[in-house]
């Protein structure tokens, strides 16, 4: 999966795509955007959701939900296992309603009665496609739209320009950029003089400025961006742990056991084990 820009593919009839992870799987999505609105639905757990440098635990029946375009990042927690329905809405469907829609962002208040519709909104959506059962794409379709009724009319905000030191827009432009690079040369030997040159920095003020937009350094990033790699590898595959390892760019597999037990709780071998198709 692209961590920077992630490019959607919807599903064929319906305008988003939509992943029912009912495997009680630990997931970890590295920082990244995208131009979809996006809904995590959680259903059994909790997870952490970070969104422009703010961070928010989500727990069963509630949902994480990021804008267009926004910098965002998302884990289950360490402590237990998860079951979501993550939900990534074609602004497309937004603009037949909306030509002027890139003009707003949508703000969804806790405990509101749009956040109410939207919690049941999703979960149906979550039930029509696990079922599969005939026009479930006309009924899941019909649900979008009901969504984007509540959004619009219940939600909806001008967008202002983001001024703050820690995301003017300047920054924005930078940082993306140097995901976008980090994304498509993750398997290289990336050095953080080669990133920063991207940006045209010097290494030294670019390492502070990763750490402050991303709040994590820019090696802790790399390899998160390998080990989430290296992870679709390690479950669709039957690919050696070395092999798979050193195919994300991972100095020696020592380092990739590490850093993959961190973030998963346990040794690429053994999650695997836990986690394969019986």
């Amino acid at each position: 999966m692209d961590y920077f820009l992630e490019q959607i593919q919807t599903d064929s009839r319906i305008p988003a795509k939509i992943y029912v992870d009912m495997s009680a799987e630990r997931r970890h999505y590295p920082l990244h955007f995208h131009n979809n609105l996006e809904f995590d639905l959680v259903i059994e757990g909790s997870i952490t959701g970070i969104c422009n440098g703010i961070t928010t635990k989500i727990s069963s029946g509630d949902f994480f939900f990021v804008n267009s375009g926004n910098l965002h990042e998302t884990m289950s927690d360490t402590a237990n296992r998860v079951r979501t329905v993550i939900v990534l809405l074609s602004c497309d469907l937004l603009k037949k309603y909306c030509p002027e829609i890139q003009q707003y962002s949508f703000c969804i208040p806790p405990c509101s009665e749009a956040r109410k519709k939207i919690q049941q909104q999703l979960l149906s959506i979550g039930i029509l496609y696990h079922e599969h059962k005939n026009f479930y794409e006309l009924e899941i379709t019909t649900v979008l739209e009901s969504i984007c009724l509540t959004l619009l009319r219940e939600c909806r905000i001008q967008k202002t320009e983001i001024t703050t030191p820690l995301h003017d827009q300047k920054s924005l432009a930078n940082i993306k950029a140097v995901l976008a690079y980090m994304e498509a040369n993750s398997a290289e030997e990336l050095s953080l003089g080669t990133v920063a040159s991207q940006v045209h920095m010097v290494p030294s003020y670019f390492s502070r400025f990763f750490k402050r937009i991303t709040n994590e350094t820019f090696y802790t990033y790399l390899m998160k961006l390998r080990a989430c790699h290296a992870y679709q590898e390690l479950m669709n595959s039957d690919k050696l742990i070395t092999d798979i390892a050193l195919d994300a760019g991972f100095p020696n597999v020592k380092s990739f056991i590490n850093c993959f037990s961190t973030i998963y709780g346990e040794t690429p071998a053994k999650y695997r084990r836990q986690h394969e198709i019986q």
